[in-house]
C-alpha cells in the first residue's frame, strides 16, 4: 500500500483535491490551447502521476530498508 505520506488521515480529502486540481488545470488550459488539447494535456499529467507515485513509494520505502519483498 501507498506510504508516501503515513500520517495522513484522510486520503479521501487528498483524492477530492487531485481532482479538483485537475478540473481547474483543464478549465485554465482550454483558451490557451483548445478543449481537446487541454484535456489531453490534462489526461497526460494525470496519468504520469498514476505511473511515477508508486516508483516514488518503491523507492522510499527501499532506501529506508523496510521493503516487504526481497
Amino acid at each position: 500500500h501507498q506510504r508516501l505520506w503515513p500520517r495522513t488521515t484522510r486520503p479521501r480529502r487528498w483524492r477530492w483535491a487531485s481532482l479538483a486540481l485537475l478540473v481547474v488545470a483543464t478549465l485554465l488550459a482550454v483558451p490557451a490551447l483548445g478543449v481537446t488539447a487541454a484535456f489531453s494535456v490534462a489526461l497526460s499529467a494525470a496519468m504520469l502521476g498514476a505511473v511515477v507515485l508508486p516508483f516514488v513509494n518503491a523507492w522510499r520505502v527501499h532506501a529506508q530498508g523496510a521493503s516487504d519483498v526481497g
